[in-house]
């Protein structure tokens, strides 16, 4: 890398997008991260979606002390309203999209900008630590993958999982440890409102297809909080899975429909989408679900599942899975899938021996 990037980079702005929702307790270590930046040149633009709690209050008092951060309060409307209107809001050449319960390293900046310098046409994507909220021990996310580029179709396979390199549980599909042009976003790639999850992998997939690929640095950015009490995580408030499946379901339905995918493109996300489908009925045949709920998601498993069986060439083996979920009467459906469950648990225990 030139020895100038440092010097050119530091008078570039990049606004850091912080969209929050009743995280009263998390906010400080996001905004603090974010001041502590190295590349100092930033602007912390914080969307108070609706708080019940002191999430806007706290926000307004980092705010009174340092000139860096906007404040912006609206009615509750949802995250991609509330990310949408911080790019409204936003004077950054660069985007830096942060989960108000989630924190940046303090590097982060510089490290994407610096890599965003040398690969201007490509969608920037770092690595990050990952832990639960009582865990203090951090875990990289990736395996030792070398930095790479990556074309739109192999961004496309690590949607579902499938990326030849190698990669296991990176989320291209999501905003984590990126960095996006102001100028390509200001095209018209926006989050599509009323959609409540899976709306980021709908804006990367439209930022993909305007760069012609991503480029991958093997370098920790920040650290993702997963709540086992958040709507996207939890396996015993059924509601929000099936409220949480059927904005996914929407989300991949914009994605497959894209008007620039291939078709290698279009059969990818057709494969994510019902593998997607599948671990969330997973989770509400392992609970207690409403059994009006769990017709309504066997449903959407069984519109997909007719796309997913005719894009690939799969085993039986692999398909016993999605067959029973969609075909098999509820309680002897639930009970094969725990009997695969188990079956899974003791390959494993057996394979690590």
């Amino acid at each position: 890398m030139p020895d100038n990037f440092a010097d050119i980079n530091n008078h570039v702005l990049v606004s850091v997008i912080i969209p929050s929702y009743n995280t009263a307790e998390y906010i400080h270590r996001a905004i603090e991260s974010s001041q502590r930046q190295t590349h100092s040149n930033i602007e912390i633009i914080i969307i108070d979606d609706g708080s019940k709690d002191d999430t806007l209050k706290i926000a307004k008092g980092y705010a009174e002390k340092d000139s860096r951060i906007k404040v912006i309060h609206q009615d509750n409307a949802g995250v991609s309203s509330a990310r949408n209107h911080g790019m409204r809001e936003a004077n950054g050449e660069y985007y830096v999209f942060l989960d108000s319960d989630d924190w940046l390293e303090d590097d982060a900046v510089e490290v994407l900008l610096d890599a965003q310098t040398e690969h201007p046409d490509k969608l920037i994507a770092a690595n990050y630590y990952r832990g639960m909220i009582d865990n203090v021990k951090r875990i990289a996310n990736d395996a030792g993958i070398q930095s790479c580029s990556l074309s739109i179709e192999e961004v496309a396979e690590s949607f579902c999982g499938i990326w030849k390199k190698g990669f296991g549980m990176f989320s291209f599909h999501s905003l984590w440890a990126k960095i996006f042009r102001a100028d390509i976003c200001k095209k018209g790639i926006i989050f599509p409102e009323g959609i409540a999850y899976s709306e980021d992998a709908v804006f990367v997939l439209d930022y993909v297809h305007e760069t012609g690929g991503a480029f991958y640095i093997n370098k920790i950015v920040m650290n993702i909080l997963i709540r086992s009490d958040s709507a996207t995580h939890t396996t015993s408030v059924h509601e929000n899975v099936l409220k949480n499946l059927q904005s996914q379901k929407a989300a991949y339905n914009l994605m497959i429909n894209h008007p620039k995918n291939s078709q290698q493109i279009r059969k990818l996300l057709i494969i994510s989408r019902s593998i997607e489908i599948g671990i969330y009925l997973g989770k509400m045949l392992k609970g207690e679900a409403d059994q009006t709920e769990l017709i309504r998601a066997r449903e959407y498993m069984m519109e997909s599942s007719y796309e997913f069986l005719t894009c690939r060439k799969i085993s039986l083996k692999r398909k016993l899975p999605f067959i029973c979920k969609v075909y098999f009467p509820l309680p002897l459906s639930k009970a094969l899938f725990n009997s695969l469950q188990i079956i899974k648990r003791i390959r494993d225990k057996m394979r690590k021996k």
